[in-house]
């Protein structure tokens, strides 16, 4: 009586890890030849690697893809401070200089 439904889990299972891969190949499909080309080799070259080298290439790469994030939240942080400021400035002159009857 378990069988079949422990069978059934299973089906399931396999049908959600096909459907996981077809869905992860997607966005590289979307590549055009060439894309795809220099993808393959730089994974080849990365492959090729030693370990050393590899934990080497990931650490460059976690160095540069935290010094982007940073200057991307940085430039998000001066936007809103710039935001907060122009806005800040308005009421000012509302208050002050727009406020005042001409003569």
């Amino acid at each position: 009586m378990n069988r079949p439904n422990n069978q059934d889990w299973q089906q399931k299972l396999k049908e959600l890890e096909i459907e996981i891969d077809t869905e992860s190949v997607k966005p590289l499909q979307k590549l055009s030849e060439s894309q795809q080309d220099r993808l393959n080799k730089v994974k080849n070259w990365f492959s090729d690697l030693p370990k050393g080298g590899k934990l080497i290439v990931g650490a460059i790469a976690l160095i540069i893809g935290f010094s982007l994030l940073r200057i991307t939240l940085q430039l998000i942080s001066a936007l809103i401070t710039l935001a907060i400021l122009a806005v800040v400035l308005y009421f000012v002159y509302q208050f002050f200089i727009a406020s005042k009857p001409s003569k």
